[in-house]
């Protein structure tokens, strides 16, 4: 079974904990993550200008990504411009990239900019944060419980545990996040 291709939009990379869930799911080598380096400069800029984060952190998360998932980052020279209109101009490289990369699916918190009229045509799919989640984890039920506890176990400064991960999670994506708690109730 061909694992689904997903790219992830700025807005995605910028929340530690939606990014993380994404990222896990990959390490299971369930779905296959694509992003590009306009995309990551982006979430670096609202990371360090509107998060506060030093830049030598943001710089050393990149790299981290980037170097855990080495085929991820679509080359700017793979993204082929797309004779498409958006309502914001300034995504047409997120679903550029998205299309060159043969992406199945685009997550972005920002759906008003991604109609289904500009994304469909292309063969793409785009889901906000809540429902893309909700969706790999009713296909990945099974494997959820062990994904979130790998997860769960890597954040340790402070240590989290699964019902303070789920509030968290529900405050932004709370139908994905009923849709874990349920998975790990099995």
């Amino acid at each position: 079974m061909k694992r689904p291709r997903i790219f992830l939009d700025a807005n995605i990379l910028v929340d530690a904990q939606i990014r993380d869930i994404f990222l896990t799911i990959a390490e299971a080598r369930l779905i296959d993550l694509r992003w590009s380096d306009e995309v990551l400069n982006e979430a670096r800029n609202v990371l360090t200008n509107q998060r506060g984060i030093e830049p030598s952190r943001v710089d050393y998360l990149i790299s981290t990504i980037n170097a855990a998932f080495p085929n991820s980052n679509v080359a700017a020279s793979n993204i082929n411009p797309l004779p498409v209109s958006l309502p914001d101009a300034d995504d047409l490289h997120v679903l550029s990239a998205a299309v060159s990369a043969d992406c199945d699916l685009l997550v972005t918190n920002n759906l008003r900019d991604f109609p289904d009229g500009a994304v469909v045509p292309f063969g793409l799919s785009a889901l906000n944060a809540d429902s893309a989640i909700e969706m790999l984890v009713q296909d990945f039920s099974d494997q959820m419980p062990a994904i979130i506890s790998r997860l769960l176990s890597e954040l340790r400064n402070p240590q989290v545990t699964v019902q303070q991960f789920l509030d968290r999670l529900a405050q932004r994506t709370p139908t994905a996040a009923q849709a874990l708690s349920t998975a790990l109730k099995g």
